[in-house]
């Protein structure tokens, strides 16, 4: 009896190496990358418009960057909305896309007929009417992005208001990138669209985007307002926002990102 529970004890002890010698540490493992610290920063397009759901968004307790379209209807209250409920705001700036019509862009939108004098009026109108924009991002724009022309005034006048540019990537083609370095704006590109018609899709394209920021430091997830996103894209940004902020992921806006930087505490991708 007493060799058969010296061999159990025995059995207990190399039960208990094992799992501290080898399960453990890979449990360990495990839950150290889960917390990884990262960065989301997540921009609503298409304010501007009046969308019934953009009461969803304002309501959302998960920080994020509002992108208001300029000279429309709801610009201005949609702007007030969004500050109130503290929300980043930036100009969503309409552009020429290669395929569309141009009543979908509004107006003062950048379209590749006009002059330097009419571009550069329409930016700085659109800047004058969002004037707590801390930055622009392209509206549709594919054919403009990759327009030398037209971004020089963009850019200059972004460097000299000391704002930041966001390219939503509608083009890989884009000459932002040029243009930025040429003015010393600082350039952030988006990693992921987020919107789709099922809600579980638009889960995982933020988780998606969580990988990212945790391979990276920080991503940037672009979803709308209105019809292409609205309520669904709203609810899970709710739902993620939830779940993750305990687990080392911050939900930040573009300010926030910008000052980051500037600390130096999160890097600029090469």
């Amino acid at each position: 009896m007493i060799i058969i529970s010296a061999n159990k004890k025995r059995l207990k002890i190399y039960a208990l190496i094992l799992i501290t010698g080898f399960i453990l540490p890979m449990m360990m493992h495990v839950k150290a990358d889960d917390k990884k610290e990262c960065y989301v920063a997540i921009i609503i397009d298409d304010f501007g418009n009046g969308s019934a759901d953009t009461k969803n968004f304002v309501e959302l307790d998960c920080p994020f960057t509002a992108a208001i379209m300029p000279a429309r209807e709801n610009t201005e209250s949609d702007m007030q909305k969004l500050k109130d409920a503290g929300k980043d705001i930036i100009l969503h700036m309409p552009m020429e896309p290669h395929n569309g019509k141009k009543s979908w862009l509004g107006a003062n939108a950048l379209t590749t007929d006009l002059s330097n004098e009419q571009i550069e009026k329409n930016i700085l109108d659109s800047l004058a009417q969002l004037d707590c924009a801390v930055g622009i991002n392209n509206h549709m724009g594919s054919k403009i992005m990759e327009n030398e022309r037209i971004l020089e005034i963009l850019f200059k006048i972004i460097s000299q208001k000391n704002l930041i540019f966001v390219d939503s990537k509608t083009t890989a083609k884009s000459k932002a990138n040029m243009l930025a370095q040429k003015y010393n704006v600082r350039l952030y590109s988006r990693d992921m669209f987020i919107d789709d018609k099922n809600i579980n899709n638009v889960r995982e394209k933020l988780k998606k985007t969580i990988k990212i920021a945790k391979a990276k430091g920080f991503a940037i997830a672009i979803g709308h307002v209105g019809p292409a996103g609205g309520v669904k894209t709203a609810q899970a940004i709710k739902e993620i926002y939830d779940e993750y902020k305990i687990n080392g992921v911050n939900f930040i806006t573009l300010t926030e990102l910008n000052q980051l930087v500037d600390e130096k505490l999160v890097q600029m991708p090469k």
